[in-house]
């Protein structure tokens, strides 16, 4: 009795030290999870020029309109053509991008954890 009243002691030590050790890796692997990305691409040959891009709540960035992006714009794109928010709250940001001769407005939603790119090109200015 005594030997199983010491394997049972034993046995919950370990168990609870290897519970709260797993605890906080779990929680140190999890920061800034559920944090979303926004983007916004020039995307042909707009030739305007420095765009200003204005999302309320977040700070305003500039883009080179002169040397648009050549293809698909991934999460992680850097390039000149590229102005982008990340690990930013999930929630509906308005935006203004203008240049010279263009302006675009509207609405972008994001959800928890999403990548959200917005291609801003001649045609689809206001």
């Amino acid at each position: 009795m005594k030997t199983s009243l010491k394997l049972i002691i034993l046995f919950t030590l370990l168990v609870s030290s290897c519970s709260s050790d797993d605890d906080n890796a779990q929680n140190q692997s999890l920061e800034g999870q559920g944090q979303s990305t926004l983007i916004f691409s020039a995307f042909g040959d707009i030739g305007c020029g420095v765009i200003t891009v204005i999302v309320d709540q977040l700070e305003t960035k500039t883009m080179d309109g002169q040397d648009p992006a050549t293809g698909f714009v991934y999460c992680q794109d850097t390039s000149t053509s590229v102005v982008q928010w990340i690990d930013i709250p999930a929630g509906t940001y308005t935006y203004v991008a203008s240049c010279s001769g263009y302006t675009w407005t509207g609405t972008r939603v994001l959800g928890s954890a999403s990548c959200s790119n917005l291609n801003l090109t001649v045609g689809s200015a206001d």
